[in-house]
């Protein structure tokens, strides 16, 4: 009877209601400085979050998991509990083309170098940032063993002391955020560096040119309001030519040469032929 009773078709008419916080991501029952570690690994895993995980992360209402996120959790735990801005309208979101990307670069095998990843955000103010980067099989990130991290550092734009860098390696990939949870900071300027980044070419890389991208660009405003930026490409060359940064005299280096076959007295920044090779002054 009991069965029945439960199985009747009056009660398929009701609704189970579940209440939801905002914000407690880690389900403690408060908005507080624990939800931040948990949004960190939403953000890492976002192919992978529930509906009811959904309700409590997606708290700028994109539909998605993002850094927006992350600056409306700041503004929640700042405002106790309160909501968080609404989303811009998106006609102004239309009108910003914000782009992040790396410049062309060379690097011979074996060599490590940084390399600066740039924005451009004319107009706008941005407090909070999210990309995939993919480098070419190769050249992979330093890892920082002491400090037991990837070597990213924050460009002229991020201060250090309020951003801190987070990272995910992928298969193909890397997710990497530069989050802070000071309410009033954002990304100066509108162009130039925002993060320095420490790669490396293995000893075995062929010499020739390779792609890198950029991807899966989130950039926050202080709000929690987001823009999408389109992805970027940036061609690495990748050459064994030797380097040199100094020159001895004539009688211990032996004669310089120009691509052209001109003997050169004083070699500038270039390549040229020395003792049969062809060498980089830098």
């Amino acid at each position: 009877a009991k069965e029945a009773y439960q199985a009747a078709d009056y009660w398929k008419n009701f609704t189970n209601i579940v209440e939801t916080l905002p914000g407690d991501i880690n389900g403690d029952s408060e908005v507080n400085v624990g939800d931040f570690a948990s949004l960190v690994n939403l953000i890492f895993n976002s192919d992978n979050i529930d509906a009811a995980t959904m309700a409590v992360a997606d708290i700028n209402s994109d539909g998605e998991v993002n850094v927006g996120d992350f600056a409306g959790l700041v503004n929640l735990i700042f405002n106790s509990g309160s909501q968080a801005a609404p989303k811009r309208a998106a006609a102004l979101a239309a009108t910003v083309e914000p782009s992040l990307y790396i410049e062309p670069f060379s690097i011979a095998p074996g060599e490590q170098k940084q390399i600066e990843v740039l924005l451009d955000n004319p107009g706008e103010k941005f407090s909070q940032l999210q990309f995939n980067l993919a480098l070419p099989e190769g050249i992979e990130i330093v890892f920082d063993e002491d400090n037991f991290c990837d070597m990213i550092d924050c460009g002229s734009r991020l201060s250090s002391k309020a951003y801190s860098i987070e990272t995910n390696h992928k298969d193909g990939y890397v997710q990497i955020l530069g989050i802070t949870t000071n309410k009033n900071a954002y990304i100066k300027g509108e162009s130039g560096d925002v993060l320095l980044i420490t790669v490396q070419a293995a000893d075995d890389i062929a010499d020739g040119v390779y792609d890198l991208s950029i991807n899966n660009v989130v950039l926050s405003h202080q709000d929690g309001s987001t823009v999408k930026a389109a992805s970027t490409t940036a061609a690495i060359t990748v050459s064994s030519t030797t380097g040199i940064t100094n020159i001895e005299g004539a009688e211990g280096s032996g004669v310089y040469y120009d691509l052209q076959g001109r003997v050169v007295k004083e070699p500038s920044k270039g390549i040229y032929i020395h003792n049969g090779k062809k060498v980089f002054v830098k």
